[in-house]
């Protein structure tokens, strides 16, 4: 099955006109600039998307992704870090701040959000792993994953 983007893109641009304040339309239109590597326009919806509803906390992690992918990493930290302030409660933003700031060497503040991502779901923390593998190195995260697979046992 073929996707129709620009056809989708009508009638999402449409669906806006009618309700503009409808943070999923943004993210659905986001999602399809993301799919046709129209990063400009991927941006913008996300970030409407986010400012409609600060507790999406896809559209913050598409976001984030999208800076760390042109090595924007500050950006990407950044973005993650006002999405914490809604969603703390995110392992998945928890893990992939871990992630971002562990690849900037912010080891501190790093092993600080696997902290919170471990406590909030520990199956996810392989997140972190997918965007820095290296990451199972550091003793702290190392110390962290085997502790709590103990507990899990």
């Amino acid at each position: 099955m073929s996707e129709n983007y620009p056809e989708s893109i009508n009638l999402i641009n449409k669906a806006i006109t009618i309700n503009p304040n409808c943070s999923d339309y943004w993210y659905s239109l986001g999602n399809i600039y993301l799919k046709l590597n129209i990063t400009e326009k991927a941006v913008e919806a996300f970030r409407l998307s986010t400012e409609i509803d600060p507790y999406d906390y896809e559209s913050w992690l598409n976001l984030s992704d999208l800076f760390f992918k042109k090595n924007l990493l500050t950006k990407a930290i950044k973005t993650l870090e006002d999405a914490h302030i809604f969603n703390p409660d995110i392992a998945l933003v928890n893990y992939r701040l871990a992630a971002y700031n562990l690849l900037k060497n912010n080891i501190t503040e790093g092993v600080m959000y696997f902290k919170n991502g471990i406590k909030i779901n520990f199956e996810e923390y392989k997140e972190l792993l997918k965007y820095f593998p290296g990451a199972i190195e550091i003793n702290e995260i190392n110390d962290l994953i085997n502790s709590f697979k103990s507990i899990k046992q």
